[in-house]
């Protein structure tokens, strides 16, 4: 199918289809004109006013000086698909009416913020009256005809058809004009697909379980299951040629079917997800902002790295591993990333850019940068700690955009043996293990050694830490692995700020277990950044199920089990 171009609709003659397909983002979804000879369909109005009067042109250019009555029809209520009704209900030249499914005829009719995720764009949604509400899936058998005068002998209706083994919903109005109604919630309560000849019109099916879309107020992984499903059976037959999305670019049914059935696995398997509400959109967007500097801060440290690494192996003639570390991160495509990631938290403080818009792009980024971004490359040459520190700062936020915690991390353990496995991973080096002379005979293992100590600082250069461990005591529920890595970044921050030794030590007190950090020498530096990156430490030790509190000697971590 092309953008902004009458066509003919697959399998309906005299039936043309003209898509108005934007970047896909937030603001405003895709739109939809159909014609038929004796009147005219929109499917999806969109949430913005220049959108619309394109849209009248378009209409206007094909009327010549005849009006055709018009259907508006919603795929689901969301705000991005729905503001604009009532700029076409309150058209004096076009008359027009609604179509929505009835849950979403109600939430439009109350202006309601949550359904319509109009509280998540911090704007009302205008109350519009629904003229031909259409019924969800559990309503069909019990349905008659509703009938609707649109105009002069034009009359809309909805049918139930029960032949073929299921019930069907059909809206008909004037001649051949006649399209399938099929309830597919998940995404909301209120979602439909439109079936018009070879067109499905999809509504947001295809995306709704990306991040910050699965979790809105209505949606459920059992409902979207059976909607795909239920989606999946009707391509199958083989009488769609085309599916028509919300977001995006129109896909031939094929193609279609290999999304819908790898989103079917994803939603069968999915677990509990965060309600997508303005607290969690607060959360990934402050989320986000911190990413901005910790991403530049992390990455840089990374690539630097393997600079230092590289050059110093071309300085000991092994080119060839002086390579393979170059290759270990697209350092450029990063670096761009993060410009981007930049541009967008510009864009946000200069009030150009919502929230929730912000969010959506900045997850996008995300995205794109953990795909890209491989761990097990850089590991070869550089601390765990630091790789790890990359990794979980991408995933973190991606959890935060999915909706998904990371229990999967905990484990029972007493604090005495995770103080233990800290101090183990502290005092850990290559350069205390065996002589890398032994290891001469093999150029490649050499090489890969020699790489590996470049890459790792000597532990002379890092803090006196004195660990009180002893193992012992009741084991306590903690993302053991990302506390010890957590804790030595901190440990690392803290001699940066000027901290000259530190003692870290377990503790139990009436609320539970606890441990202390001690800390000699009066850390300066900019304050601000200090109580940002101290900030940003108490999210990342949160996560590992710690609180972190700032005392006058130090700091404590006090045991906070997930719940």
């Amino acid at each position: 199918m092309e953008n902004r171009k009458w066509q003919p609709v697959p399998g309906i003659p005299d039936a043309f289809v003209f898509p108005r397909i934007r970047r896909p983002d937030v603001l405003s979804s895709n739109s939809y004109a159909v014609e038929f000879p004796d009147v005219r369909l929109l499917i999806d109005p969109g949430a913005l006013p220049r959108q619309t009067e394109e849209l009248r042109e378009i209409l206007s250019g094909r009327e010549g000086g005849r009006v055709l009555p018009l259907m508006v029809c919603l795929t689901h209520c969301h705000l991005d698909h729905s503001r604009e009704i009532s700029a076409w209900l309150g058209d004096a030249f076009r008359p027009a009416w609604l179509a929505a499914q009835e849950v979403g005829a109600a939430a439009l009719a109350d202006g309601d913020g949550q359904l319509t995720a109009a509280d998540l764009y911090g704007l009302e949604i205008p109350r519009v009256p629904t003229h031909m509400p259409l019924l969800a899936a559990e309503d069909l058998l019990a349905s008659g005809i509703q009938c609707l005068p649109l105009a002069a002998g034009v009359e809309a209706r909805l049918i139930s058809d029960a032949r073929g083994g299921r019930v069907r919903q059909f809206l008909s109005w004037g001649g051949r004009a006649r399209i399938e109604v099929v309830p597919c919630a998940g995404h909301s309560p209120d979602s439909v697909c439109f079936r018009i000849g070879g067109l499905l019109f999809v509504g947001d099916l295809l995306s709704a379980g990306r991040p910050l879309v699965a979790g809105l107020h209505g949606w459920s992984a059992g409902a979207l299951k059976r909607s795909l499903d239920e989606i999946i059976r009707l391509l199958e037959e083989g009488e769609v040629a085309w599916c028509c999305p919300g977001h995006g670019d129109p896909l031939p049914a094929g193609q279609t079917l290999d999304l819908l059935r790898r989103q079917r696995d994803w939603a069968a398997g999915a677990g509990d997800v965060e309600k997508m509400d303005p607290g969690r959109l607060l959360r990934a967007v402050d989320m986000a902002l911190e990413l901005a500097d910790e991403a530049e801060e992390v990455f840089s440290a990374l690539a630097g790295r393997l600079l230092y690494v590289a050059d110093r192996l071309e300085m000991l003639e092994e080119p060839g591993m002086a390579r393979r570390c170059r290759e270990a991160m697209d350092m450029e495509s990063a670096d761009a990333r993060i410009e981007q990631f930049r541009g967008l938290c510009r864009a946000l403080s200069a009030g150009d850019l919502l929230p929730v818009a912000f969010a959506v792009e900045a997850t996008g980024l995300v995205e794109k940068l953990r795909k890209s971004f491989a761990p097990e490359p850089l590991a070869a040459f550089l601390p765990t700690a630091l790789v790890n520190r990359a990794q979980r700062l991408l995933v973190d936020f991606m959890g935060v955009a999915q909706g998904s915690g990371n229990l999967g991390e905990f484990v029972p353990i007493d604090i005495g043996s995770l103080l233990a496995e800290a101090e183990n991973a502290w005092r850990a080096s290559p350069h205390l293990d065996e002589s890398i002379a032994e290891r001469a005979d093999d150029p490649d293992r050499f090489a890969a050694e020699l790489a590996r100590r470049i890459g790792h600082p000597p532990p002379a250069q890092r803090m006196p830490v004195r660990f009180e461990a002893v193992p012992g005591g009741a084991p306590a529920l903690v993302a053991a692995v990302r506390f010890v890595d957590t804790l030595i970044q901190f440990l690392d921050a803290l001699a940066l700020a000027g901290a000259e030794s530190a003692r870290v030590a377990p503790g139990t007190g009436p609320a539970g277990p606890f441990v202390e950090i001690r800390v000699a020498g009066a850390m300066s530096g900019d304050a601000p950044r200090l109580r940002a990156k101290t900030r940003s430490f108490a999210r990342r030790f949160a996560l590992a199920g710690f609180e972190l509190e700032a005392g006058a000697e130090g700091f404590r971590l006090e045991h906070s089990p997930p719940r």
